[in-house]
């Protein structure tokens, strides 16, 4: 079996591509993350796949259907005040994040997940809006055909 390999050059464009982006749309940006990581490093999604493009459509479509489960239910944990359930979610995030090569979004499930239970009730309302806007962010990303196809 031979996994395929990606063109560098279609790789490098595309990063310059996610660069642009971010410097053109920095209103998409939490203010709890690192502003120089991608929302999406398509290289990393590549290689935990073996470069196979059909493998990443199929696991943008799972995404699609099962990230926007995980952020709904962050709002509800968010008000009961459980923030044990709440780090849980954050470790699923980090698991799909990392996965799927979201570098914003595992930089902030990781803060969610490891968010010491004294801080939590002051941290953790800012954390899981700005983990919601990251998902939309990545979302709307991986829904764009250039992403794949640029």
């Amino acid at each position: 079996l031979q996994q395929p390999t990606v063109e560098p050059a279609v790789m490098d464009n595309f990063a310059r591509w996610v660069d642009i982006l971010t410097i053109l749309h920095p209103q998409s940006t939490p203010a709890a993350t690192d502003s120089k990581l991608p929302h999406v490093n398509l290289v990393q999604t590549l290689e935990n796949v073996g470069g196979d493009k059909e493998v990443i459509d199929a696991l943008f479509s799972l995404v699609k259907t099962q990230v926007p489960l995980m952020a709904a239910e962050l709002p509800v944990l968010l008000q009961q005040g459980d923030y044990g359930a709440l780090g849980k979610l954050g470790h699923k995030i980090l698991g799909t994040a990392r996965s799927c090569g979201f570098a914003r979004l595992a930089k902030l499930a990781t803060e969610l997940e490891l968010l010491p239970p004294a801080d939590a009730p002051m941290q953790a309302p800012a954390l899981v809006a700005a983990v919601q806007a990251e998902i939309e962010v990545v979302l709307r990303l991986i829904d764009d055909p250039n992403v794949l196809n640029g």
